[in-house]
């Protein structure tokens, strides 16, 4: 079964790891395939200052994890102004059998292109609690 889930992956962290980890739990004969928002669709979701790290960089982080099977960088705006628009585009080129998002950042903007694609939305803690790269970095502000 392959298992498609996305993010920025920006400051990859122990939040990061544990959600991919509930993954592989969940679907352990999955091949866990992780699509990384390029730099300019980082730039636009969460600000000027971001992402910290390269999508290049990024990727090797993802790549040195035990439960990462393949990466894609994608363009998550295809180069439309409309949000989202390249999932419908990764969705054709990497042909998952579901989609996972984590609950405290569904990805709704998937939906509209899944048509028969099953997707899960996965709890892996409160989200208040949760790190997240966006409470690394206001912490060393």
């Amino acid at each position: 079964m392959r298992i498609l889930t996305c993010g920025c992956f920006d400051l990859f962290h122990s939040s990061h790891q544990h959600y991919l980890a509930v993954i592989k739990e969940r679907y352990p004969d999955c091949r866990l395939i992780v699509a990384v928002g390029d730099n300019a669709s980082v730039r636009r979701l969460k600000g000027k200052d971001r992402p910290c790290h390269d999508a290049e960089v990024r990727q090797q982080y993802l790549e040195n994890c035990e439960h990462v099977d393949e990466i894609h960088i994608f363009d998550v705006f295809a180069g439309h102004t409309e949000y989202q628009a390249g999932h419908k585009i990764l969705l054709e080129k990497v042909k998952p059998d579901r989609v996972v998002s984590g609950k405290g950042r569904p990805n709704r903007g998937i939906e509209p292109f899944l048509g028969e694609i099953p997707h899960d939305i996965i709890d892996i803690g409160d989200a208040e609690t949760r790190l997240t790269t966006t409470k690394i970095i206001e912490s060393h502000v």
